[in-house]
């Protein structure tokens, strides 16, 4: 991946930067095609201090294009203060992405304002605020906040979103790490699916206990409570409390789907059992000449009532062999 910084030889920009945003990303998208599978958009600046031009930006980003997608909008401030917004789609329509880049040192909270119009279009989603380059000069932020742009754009390849967002020690990215290779490695053996079982029950029985539940069944009731904390906190725009909720519930929804996958994966390993058992019997009817059960059973009736005849007859021996024959067709 090719990575941008800034260079202190730079001019001072004081000009709109979308244009040279969408140049710059032009021409790496042609050097490093490999790093765009994602199609990205560049929207015109936005103003924070023209009243209404972020949420035309907002909406535009929202209903003017579909499908999977990354949309870049440059964020004027005022004062020659550059930021930048990254808003990222799935296939599904679903935001995976919303970021904040600010590249002046010191300046790290997201404009009440500007998050209060991103809730309002972009319902049950918050723009989150995302560290890069950073510079003391404003004068320089112009050239920082491209440089960071068309990095995060490029980080979008190699990162699941999932791991991208800061939370806490269930969410780190070496712990999503093995989640999405449980998700993408599935067992052909019975014996894999429940060793990989063992494993997903841990994390589900070390997740609840981290947040005291004891029962899987209130999980629910926790999101349920969740989700309406959050909507009442962005009603009452306490954003920052709204956004620490949403880490929680983002948590409980993992463990939701952990706990659905370890079901599913039960389901599979009594599949596999079920399956080896009908195997199993299928070769030992055919090993016995027996081509359906209700024959086992009738054959095993008859062997039965061979050996009382045996035993009354004095045969010993053939009384010894058939209940040899006998014991092999009830095992199965």
């Amino acid at each position: 991946m090719e990575s941008f910084g800034y260079g202190s030889s730079q001019a001072f920009r004081s000009t709109d930067i979308q244009n040279d945003l969408s140049r710059q990303l032009d021409a790496l998208r042609q050097r490093s095609p490999e790093n765009f599978s994602t199609p990205v958009y560049v929207l015109i600046t936005a103003n924070d201090t023209v009243s209404g031009q972020i949420e035309e930006r907002f909406r535009e980003a929202e209903k003017c294009y579909s499908g999977k997608r990354i949309i870049l909008i440059p964020y004027l401030l005022g004062n020659h203060h550059w930021t930048g917004i990254l808003i990222e789609w799935n296939s599904m329509g679903q935001i995976e992405r919303s970021q904040f880049i600010d590249p002046v040192t010191g300046s790290d909270c997201i404009p009440d304002e500007l998050q209060k119009n991103f809730i309002e279009i972009f319902a049950k989603n918050i723009l989150r605020s995302k560290t890069m380059l950073k510079h003391e000069d404003r004068t320089k932020s112009a050239t920082l906040t491209i440089a960071n742009l068309l990095n995060a754009v490029q980080n979008s390849d190699l990162h699941q979103s999932s791991s991208q967002q800061n939370f806490s020690s269930f969410s780190t990215d070496e712990g999503l790490s093995a989640w999405h290779k449980d998700q993408n490695c599935p067992t052909t053996s019975c014996e894999g699916n429940q060793m990989n079982l063992g494993e997903l029950e841990k994390r589900l029985s070390s997740g609840l206990a981290k947040f005291k539940i004891s029962d899987i069944n209130i999980l629910s009731d926790r999101i349920r409570r969740s989700k309406d904390r959050i909507e009442e906190y962005r009603a009452t725009e306490r954003i920052e409390d709204a956004e620490k909720e949403m880490n929680y519930l983002r948590e409980y929804e993992m463990l939701a789907e952990l706990a659905e996958k370890i079901n599913r994966a039960k389901l599979n390993v009594s599949d596999l059992d079920t399956a080896n058992l009908e195997k199993q019997l299928a070769d030992n009817l055919a090993k016995m000449q027996i081509s359906d059960v209700q024959v086992l059973s009738e054959r095993i009736a008859r062997s039965e009532k061979r050996i009382e005849e045996y035993r009354e007859e004095g045969r010993s021996d053939d009384v010894e062999k058939e209940q040899k024959l006998l014991s092999f067709a009830v095992r199965f």
